[in-house]
């Protein structure tokens, strides 16, 4: 099976599976007593009807055999009704034996107060009359008891008194033939006493009366007692009412699990019942204690245990002495299932317990007046249900005949007759609902055909001639389409030879070696010549700025197909290299830092898109690799992010997308900014070190739009995964070519390609290195000056080393710091301006640079390396804040207020900040 089909039949599958599975572990649960039966029962009947009704609805959807409206309705109505009779039943069987429960209780309390009167045992109850004046409580109606009707109501009466020595179950009355073994229900009738005695405690002082209580009643099975005891134990901080409900909830829970564990010492065979195999169980059940809450669930591990140690009996008897130990703990009043010695018989009993004189009687009843009591409620159930069921299957037809079933077969009559050819034929519409909307609808289609055939056939008798003059205008079109693809081939052919100049690879550099690869999607032919045209652009070239060498590298991908790409592409391109040429050209374009001319570059080419009124959009990724360090610097908007390749492994270095492409509109019209571009409005630079053997590669959006195949519906499967191109990148070795083919060798490519590496291999010399490692050792030899006699001396001492190791940046860091703690901050600049020209990714020396500038006065300079370094960390507020004290020492405060403005939308109770605009409005006002 395939599509829905086979949905149809796992559901099937499923609603089978509920009907079986679901009752199955709920009846394993129902014989260890973890779940008890009515539970099980009702939801065995819940799952088997959900489960019918499950395969129901997907066989009468889903089927393909012949089936009628009427079948549906009727049974998806019943099933419908089953579920909700489930419920209703279950709710009214348990109001129902709550009531049982309820009258059981009444009659227990009633016999118990009515022996109180002083009747010397219950067979003297005989014709005995009481009056409302004569009853223990008002609430009580009148009794009269006889002989006869005590021995056909109550089974037996039995009765613990705990003060007496022996406390022994004492039978008072019981039925001839009732054989109940009250020794072993023992523990069970006085554990009930205890709970009662514990639930009835109040005052302050609970602890001692919770421990006197226990002490008084001497339990002959203390397992419980120590329990408790270990609970108080541990709960020292509990007082009053709050320790009375933690320790019957205690109760509580111990009696549920202690319940689950009883019925597993049930399932043990009695020959197979032996010291040994109780040992086993008690450790498995009750494990040693590894946490607070397993510390009291353990005494009953060690009673047990230590009661084995002298236990001489086995099988049976030993199955009994054991389940006393963990014997439930029942409220007075909670109905109780008895069983006779030889299992055939059972009861109903209930307890009812004098505090006052210590006395616990229970009282039994056949088992069989409880059902007896039941089973009228579930015949009236049982009826209600027959009466439902038949009402549906009788009354349902009659209903939906007429509104229903005859529409549809006059409906389905007249397809029949439509597909004989009739299209005469017109459906008569009773009623207006969807039936008769459906009739309408099909009289029009059938009236449509009618006119249709009529045309048809008119147009058949004039076919011929019609045919030669559409032969004619096509041939017609043809030409001129033939022509117009003559002049379109040349548009493309010239746009090509437009682009191919200005996606050559003019980088020229010993370390920074750059490789580039372009497909473009579409293809043409021009007389003899086969070219690409497309939107995709790489770039690259060799520049100087401040005295250093840089590679400049571009990777882009204009939005549009073909000719509209390329457009873009061509005006990209032509832009950028103008920008190139001009940083040959002019000396005062080359004292300019890469952040600078980066943000600079990527805002005349926003200028220029901007222009296009968003009809001419473009992604791309650029920047600049300082050939001597490996540092590179780059913006990127809205392109797919950078990959590095690093000893075989390949990972984005980017994020998160922080520009938009080229050609966005802004939502103003005054000065340019770029809040359109940035959320946050500023346009920054990002930086990243290359270390020997990095590999950065760029790549189009067509690097991940690949066609992986087409699903069984016929639609195409694109990629979807960006990091695909990771694994894409790993298997090619970081060799954009091999990249390319492994691509290839996944699926087809739908957008154009290109790809642009960048690897960074410095030739380093063996005596730089050796010169490096020397000019280390004079670093170590200033820091102990520095620590033995001062700052002061250790300046002075790398100094007279400066020319020999003028290329070491350790020498410039700690000539740089040193100066700082001399306050000689001419000369912390200078140096810390020198260090960064050496490790040009240490943001935090540059500020230091700005910052010593700034004391030094030289304001000019402090600003230019203070915009280098929030270019690149745009949202730290200590570089923020240093550049704006430098606008305001140079009197500007327009610019002050706006790098305040940054700094409290990063952190909106920077109290220097605030100090800071309210220092330049009070300057305002003065």
């Amino acid at each position: 099976f395939k599509g829905k089909e086979k949905g149809y039949l796992i559901g099937i599958l499923i609603g089978m599976g509920l009907t079986a599975v679901v009752p199955f572990f709920t009846n394993i649960q129902s014989r260890i007593g973890a779940l008890d039966r009515g539970t099980h029962l009702t939801l065995t009947v819940i799952f088997f009807v959900s489960g019918i009704f499950l395969v129901t609805i997907l066989y009468i959807n889903g089927t393909k055999d012949k089936t009628t409206f009427m079948a549906k309705i009727v049974g998806i109505t019943i099933v419908t009704v089953l579920f909700m009779m489930q419920g209703l039943a279950w709710l009214f069987l348990t109001m129902r034996e709550h009531s049982f429960d309820t009258l059981m209780n009444e009659k227990v309390r009633s016999i118990y107060e009515l022996k109180l009167k002083g009747l010397p045992s219950y067979a003297d109850l005989k014709d005995a009359e009481f009056s409302d004046e004569d009853s223990m409580e008002e609430t009580l109606p009148p009794i009269r008891l006889s002989e006869e009707q005590l021995a056909k109501e109550v089974r037996y009466v039995a009765r613990l008194d705990l003060n007496a020595d022996d406390r022994k179950v004492e039978v008072i009355f019981h039925k001839k033939g009732t054989n109940v073994d009250f020794d072993f229900y023992k523990a069970e009738i006085f554990n009930t006493a205890l709970w009662e005695d514990l639930n009835a405690l109040h005052g302050k002082d609970i602890r001692n009366q919770i421990i006197e209580k226990m002490t008084a009643l001497e339990s002959p099975f203390p397992a419980y007692e120590k329990a408790l005891k270990a609970f108080m134990a541990q709960h020292e901080d509990l007082r009053g009412e709050e320790l009375k409900k933690a320790v019957l909830n205690l109760i509580d829970e111990l009696n549920d699990e202690n319940f689950v564990k009883s019925n597993k010492l049930e399932f043990i065979r009695d020959e197979d019942f032996t010291v040994e195999e109780v040992k086993k169980f008690a450790e498995s059940e009750w494990p040693e204690p590894n946490s607070k809450d397993n510390i009291p669930r353990y005494q009953f591990r060690k009673e047990i245990v230590q009661y084995l140690t002298t236990a001489e009996s086995k099988g049976a008897q030993l199955k009994k002495e054991i389940l006393r130990f963990i014997a439930p703990v029942q409220k007075a009043g909670t109905r109780l299932y008895r069983k006779s010695k030889d299992g055939r018989h059972h009861y109903v009993a209930f307890m009812h317990y004098d505090p006052v004189k210590k006395l616990v009687h229970e009282v039994g009843y056949e088992y069989t007046d409880y059902r007896a009591f039941m089973h009228p409620s579930s015949l009236k159930l049982a009826g209600i249900l027959i009466f439902i069921v038949l009402a549906i299957l009788t009354l349902f037809p009659l209903f939906f005949q007429g509104s229903l079933i005859t529409p549809l077969n006059d409906l389905l009559a007249g397809v029949r007759k439509v597909r004989e050819g009739n299209l005469d034929t017109v459906i008569a519409v009773h009623v207006q609902d969807e039936i008769g909307y459906l009739s309408e609808s099909f009289n029009s289609m059938v009236q449509s055909i009618r006119e249709a055939q009529a045309k048809l056939k008119e147009y058949a008798e004039g076919l011929e001639e019609k045919v030669k003059e559409r032969t004619k205008e096509l041939q017609e079109t043809l030409d001129k389409v033939q022509a117009l693809k003559k002049q379109q081939d040349g548009d493309y052919f010239l746009t090509s030879l437009l682009l191919e100049p200005l996606g050559k690879n003019y980088a020229q550099s010993k370390n920074a070696i750059v490789k580039s690869f372009v497909k473009q999607k579409k293809e043409f032919e021009f007389r003899k010549w086969k070219k690409e045209i497309g939107g995709d652009l790489n770039m690259a070239n060799t520049i100087t700025l401040r005295g250093k060498k840089y590679v400049v590298f571009l990777n882009s991908d204009a939005m549009g197909k073909s000719i509209q790409g390329a457009g873009g592409a061509l005006v990209l391109g032509a832009v950028f290299s103008s920008i190139i040429e001009r940083t040959h050209l002019h000396v005062h374009e080359q004292k300019v830092y890469p952040e600078v001319w980066l943000r600079e570059a990527f805002v005349e080419l926003q200028k220029v898109f901007e222009a296009f009124n968003g009809s001419m959009l473009v992604s791309l990724v650029f920047g600049l690799t300082e050939e001597e360090t490996g540092f590179t610097y780059f913006i990127n908007a809205e392109h797919p992010w950078t990959v590095l390749y690093r000893d075989g492994k390949a990972s984005f270095i980017e994020n998160e997308m922080l520009f938009r492409k080229l050609g966005t509109q802004p939502n103003f019209a005054d000065e340019f900014k770029w809040r359109d571009l940035r959320p946050d409005g500023q346009v920054f630079v990002r930086t990243f070190q290359m270390e020997p053997g990095d590999t950065l590669i760029l790549g189009s959006d067509g690097r991940d739009d690949i066609l992986l195949g087409t699903s069984e519906e016929g639609v195409r499967i694109i990629n979807e995964d960006e990091t695909l191109f990771l694994k894409h990148v790993e298997k090619g070795e970081g060799d954009i070519e091999k990249i390319f083919e492994v691509i290839k060798s996944t699926g087809e490519l739908t957008d154009d390609f290109s790809l642009l590496s960048v690897t960074y291999q410095p030739q380093q010399k063996q005596e730089e290195q050796s010169k490096e490692d020397a000019a280390l050792k004079i670093v170590e030899e200033a820091r102990i000056i520095h620590k033995e006699k001062g700052a002061k001396q250790a300046i002075q001492y790398l100094e007279e080393h400066l020319a020999e190791f003028e290329n070491s940046p350790r020498l410039y860091n700690d000539l740089a710091r040193y100066c700082m703690q001399e306050k000689d901050y001419e000369k912390a600049a200078l140096y810390a301006e020198k260090y960064g020209e050496k490790m040009p990714a240490d943001n935090e020396f540059m500020y230091l640079a700005s910052y010593a500038y700034k004391m030094s006065g030289d304001y000019e300079k402090a600003l230019a390396i203070g915009r280098r370094v929030t270019l690149r960390e745009p949202k730290n507020i200590r570089f923020l804040l240093n550049l704006a004290d430098i606008y305001f020492l140079l009197n500007r405060l327009d610019k002050t207020e706006e790098v305040l403005r940054n700094v409290l939308a990063l952190d909106a109770d920077n109290k220097i900040a605030k100090t800071f605009m309210e220092k330049i409005e009070a300057q305002k006002i003065g």
